[in-house]
């Protein structure tokens, strides 16, 4: 369908004779003589009423030679012409190259060969209204179907055309035509009817220069928009944890050491509750007053205190300050780091001929992971930086007896140890030389917690020991109901297990001392 040029329309604010008595825009339309065929308002129709000094309305049909629907034909993937489609059309480009082609009958190769200058239209779906301007002289190539083709009439209009095409003032025009359907649609007619707001020659220029200019900005600007309205959904909860988490961890605001301590405020509170209880005018506190302090292992107690006992303790017990959660981020955080290492170590003894059976290999999976997990909970690797402040107790048995949840908690972290060395290794089928490497072990542990992470125990070493003589004791037991052959598919086969637990050991400490605390802090950014 072709849109008649018999007919012509324009409007403006310029003469006067285009604009009411009533002071209304009015639409005159013309025959090819200049005969008048119609005058009637179109106030409710133009996109916005006040227009500049020299500034004129026009329809699109008026500045086009013709605006026409493209070519019906199937696309193949060879032949002389091509076949531009909407989908070919992306953000305001074409990639010729993926352009498939088509046959257009001799008869028609005129009506719709592509031109520099053309403008072509979606006319349906989705992306209805999007429009593409041919600014360099393309292929060889027509238009398919559900696109239309504006030919403007002066190729100088067509920059501005394309600013004008991605205003508002257009695309509420657009919408209103597609009202009504099931179906975004828009046909030639309605394309030719829709109002343009023509400014003067010059000014049509500096505007593209204009544009030109402020669109990457804009752009860029979107860009920045977006990422704040997501970070605005985002960021109200995670700031105000953030600072919590910081007020209420003393990262808030600097520390400064002429500041009364806490202790000596809650030594206060405490002797003023003290005093109102004895005047009735408090409760004591049910099950005794409470004091947590810092124990010589670094962890922290809770010590209840009998308000008619003087300062005679009644019990301690422990206060796990590890969350559970922790735990298993900063054990899985450094067990990844160890898994490529458990990888290569077994792929190594697979090329010297000395492969392990599934059972075993799995099993020291499981084994690796238990290391991590008993170097969290001593606290090792809970800051990422090191500073040598040794904190030892040397004398034995102190806080046993006071302390037995600290002293239990102990033995049973090293029941493990004591139970997977010998499951893993003959070589460790002896009492003695399993408790020997759980004191080098306890004793490492130890060490490394004199650089920033935790005191050091002579406790610790005996109870630790005793621990992994206790899981010795278990496997001992357990063997006895194992079937043999399963025992022995969960052994080492021809390897150095004194090597091995010394060199899984030593990668265990190493990595949560080094690429586990970047991967918890840096990473994850947990605190």
């Amino acid at each position: 369908m072709l849109i008649s040029l018999d007919s012509t329309t324009l409007v403006a604010n310029t003469t006067e004779r285009q604009i009411g008595s009533d002071g209304s825009p009015y639409e005159k339309r013309m025959d090819a003589r200049g005969r008048v065929l119609s005058d009637k308002c179109i106030a409710d129709g133009i996109p916005f009423e006040e227009l500049p000094e020299g500034w004129a309305w026009a329809r699109l049909s008026m500045l086009t030679a013709n605006v026409h629907y493209g070519y019906t034909c199937k696309s193949s993937s060879n032949g002389h012409i091509k076949l531009l489609r909407i989908t070919d059309i992306q953000n305001g480009h074409v990639d010729w190259n993926s352009v498939p082609y088509c046959a257009v009958d001799p008869k028609d190769y005129s009506t719709y060969l592509l031109k520099e200058g053309d403008i072509l239209i979606a006319r349906t779906g989705g992306t209805i209204g999007k429009s593409y301007f041919i600014r360099d002289k393309p292929p060889v190539s027509a238009f398919a179907s559900y696109l239309i083709r504006a030919i403007p009439i002066k190729n100088e209009i067509v920059p501005y055309f394309k600013c004008y095409f991605e205003s508002p003032a257009y695309w509420g025009q657009l919408i209103d035509a597609s009202a009504g359907t099931g179906q975004p649609n828009v046909n030639a007619a309605s394309i030719g009817r829709i109002l343009i707001a023509i400014p003067p020659l010059a000014e049509q220029r500096r505007i593209v220069e204009r544009v030109n200019e402020l669109m990457p900005l804009v752009e860029e600007y979107g860009g920045l928009e977006d990422a704040r309205e997501a970070l605005d959904a985002a960021l109200p909860g995670r700031l105000r944890k953030s600072v919590l988490q910081l007020a209420v961890r003393g990262g808030l605001v600097p520390q400064d050491p002429a500041d009364e301590p806490a202790g000596a405020l809650l030594d206060r509170i405490r002797g003023q509750r003290r005093q109102l209880v004895a005047d009735g005018k408090a409760k004591a506190p049910k099950g005794g007053e409470s004091i947590i302090f810092a124990g010589s292992d670094g962890r922290r107690y809770e010590k209840m205190l009998n308000a008619g006992m003087g300062n005679k303790f009644e019990f301690d017990k422990e206060i796990i300050m590890i969350p559970i959660s922790d735990i298993l981020i900063r054990s899985i955080s450094g067990y990844v780091f160890m898994v490529p290492v458990f990888v290569l170590y077994f792929l190594w003894l697979k090329k010297l001929g000395r492969t392990q059976s599934f059972l075993h290999t799995a099993a020291v999976f499981v084994f690796g992971y238990y290391l991590f997990g008993l170097l969290t909970v001593t606290g090792i690797g809970f800051t990422s930086t090191m500073t040598f402040r040794p904190n030892i107790s040397w004398t034995p048995f102190i806080g046993m007896i006071t302390g037995p949840i600290d002293t239990i908690l102990n033995i049973i972290l090293f029941v493990p140890l004591g139970f997977f060395l010998p499951l893993l290794y003959k070589k460790y089928h002896h009492m003695k030389t399993v408790a020997l490497t759980g004191f080098l072990f306890s004793l490492a542990v130890e060490i490394v917690q004199m650089f920033g992470w935790g005191s050091s125990d002579i406790n610790d070493l005996m109870t630790n020991t005793a621990g992994a003589c206790i899981g010795f004791l278990v496997y001992c037991l357990l063997s006895r109901i194992l079937p043999a052959n399963l025992k022995k598919q969960l052994q080492s086969s021809r390897v150095n297990a004194v090597a091995e637990v010394l060199l899984f050991a030593i990668c265990t400490f190493a990595i949560m001392v080094t690429a586990q605390t970047w991967f918890v802090h840096d990473v994850l950014n947990v605190p």
